[in-house]
Parts: C-alpha cells; structure tokens; sequence
C-alpha cells in the first residue's frame, strides 16, 4: 500500500445538499443540519440524532458578566469542506456574536469530520478570544433520548440505565459516590 491509500478522502464523501451537509464514508453517514446544527449520525441500521443547537450552546464572559448564547447566533456562520487527509468532513466557522446588541470579540471554529478507515466522528473545536473569553461550550449536543437504548454512567462500577427506566435517576447528588447511585 501507499501513502496515500491511506487519505481519509479516498473513502469519505462530502456533499451539500440544500442547507444541509452530508459526510459519508463505506460504514457511517453523518448530517448536518446547516440551519441549527443538528446532527444524526447513521452506521449500520442505527441512527443517532443529536439536539439543534439551543439557548445554553456558548457561556461566554465580557466585562466581568457571563451570559449563554446559541452557536446559531452568531451573526456570520460559515459551513465549508474540510479534509486534511486525516480526517474529512466539514468546518463550521462562527463569528459575530454579539449581547444585548453589544458586539463580542470572539469567534470559534467547529469541525465535525470522519476519521480515516476506522470512521470514527471526531468534534473538534477551536476558539478566538479577545476581551471576551469562551468560558463553556456545549457541542455537539447530547443525543435524543428516543435514539439511544442506554446511557452509559461512569461512576464506581458503573450504570447502564436503559431509555425506558421508569424511576428518576439523580446521577450527582451528595452521595454520588455512596448507595445514591444504585438504582433501587
């Protein structure tokens, strides 16, 4: 084999398809949905749909006052191709933010991308700050609960708590490492 063989992009397509983009490789088929960042991911017979973007994407400080912004409003958002050889999917470039009308001098670079052979989806995030700081960032989303059989707790031994639990499950509370954990 070649170098070359090895190109993320020899496998893994990217396409626009009206404000959507779609990545696909042989074995996983991601889309994004350019209007809210949604995002479902498809391997097999599975789908997996993550959240849109939402009010509490971004915590951003300036001036001493912190404040949460969704990803899409930012006044300029920017989706193009990206590959790397590495990787191939798409960048997400987000400036223009702004609070309460006053502008914000920051700007991120989100990438969504496969990885190689293996497929692997790899979320990547790069941030430019000025005054203003980029304190928390909530991205990608969690999944939809109707797409997932179980959520995965990684506390002590471990929970796996199935989608149709029927009792709440309070993962933190003071005794998070004690009995408060185990289902009852």
């Amino acid at each position: 084999m070649k170098p070359q063989d090895f190109l993320s992009s020899k496998t893994i397509s990217v396409r626009q398809d009206g404000r959507d983009w779609i990545i696909e490789g042989e074995h996983r088929k991601v889309t994004l949905g350019g209007s809210d960042l949604a995002v479902s991911v498809e391997s097999g017979r599975n789908t997996w749909r993550m959240r849109p973007s939402q009010p509490d994407d971004l915590t951003v400080e300036s001036d001493g006052k912190r404040s949460t912004l969704a990803l899409t409003s930012a006044g300029k958002m920017e989706i193009t191709k990206y590959d790397t050889g590495r990787v191939t999917g798409v960048k997400i470039d987000l400036s223009d933010f702004s609070v309460d009308g006053k502008p914000l001098d920051i700007g991120l670079q989100l990438f969504m991308c496969l990885e190689g052979q293996t497929e692997e989806l790899v979320c990547e995030a790069l941030p430019t700050e000025g005054s203003a700081v980029i304190k928390e960032l909530r991205w990608p989303k969690a999944f939809e609960p109707r797409t997932v059989d179980a959520t995965v707790i990684p506390a002590m031994q471990g929970m796996l708590i199935p989608t149709n639990w029927p009792q709440k499950v309070y993962l933190y509370e003071s005794m998070a490492y004690g009995r408060a954990l185990y289902m009852r």
